[in-house]
């Protein structure tokens, strides 16, 4: 009977998001706290677990994790030592996620610096598609010159289009995230 009544206290959701949407999933978060529900783990960045709590009014932030090591590494720190933030239990994310009771003004500082990260990792990671695209298109015309196999054709032809997709959706998000970060700067100024 306990072991029933505490599988009612759990509720897992997957969320997916993009990078230039974080701020609505900190939202759904935040609005799912204050509805009771508070997140206990997040694994494989898109699958959530909560359990059901007292409602309260706290904040999230989501910190980006780099695999080149520099990532946002300040923002972890300060959310940590001067923000009071408490970092959600995570596994096999690239992110890093924080409850903390400060106000989303208290934040900002931290907020723009992820703003600025965010749009320059978009801008990489869509550079890298492209150029990875075009080493494999001229993979593709010295196959088709030396009269490679047919599935290793279609293959290769597979791979460009999922690279090419890749680097437009990459892009997209990086023309949001730019408008986004000019949007902020004429609202501060």
């Amino acid at each position: 009977m306990n072991a029933l009544k505490k599988g009612m206290e759990m509720k897992r959701m997957i969320l997916f998001f993009s990078l230039w949407n974080i701020e609505k999933l900190e939202q759904k978060l935040k609005k799912a706290e204050q509805d009771g529900y508070r997140i206990v783990k997040v694994r494989c960045s898109y699958w959530f677990v909560f359990k059901r709590s007292e409602p309260k009014d706290v904040n999230f932030f989501l910190s980006i994790k780099s695999f080149k090591g520099k990532g946002m590494g300040f923002c972890d720190y300060a959310l940590i030592s001067e923000h009071c933030a408490n970092e959600i239990n995570e596994k096999l994310c690239y992110y890093s996620l924080y409850r903390t009771a400060q106000s989303q003004n208290m934040l900002k500082l931290v907020s723009e610096m992820r703003m600025d990260y965010i749009r320059k990792l978009l801008l990489e990671k869509s550079l890298t598609a492209f150029a990875l695209s075009v080493v494999l298109i001229f993979l593709l015309y010295a196959m088709i010159k030396t009269s490679a196999s047919i599935v290793s054709i279609i293959v290769s032809f597979c791979f460009i289009l999922i690279l090419l997709f890749m680097c437009i959706y990459f892009s997209y998000g990086y023309f949001k995230q730019r408008r986004k970060c000019k949007l902020y700067e004429k609202s501060m100024s």
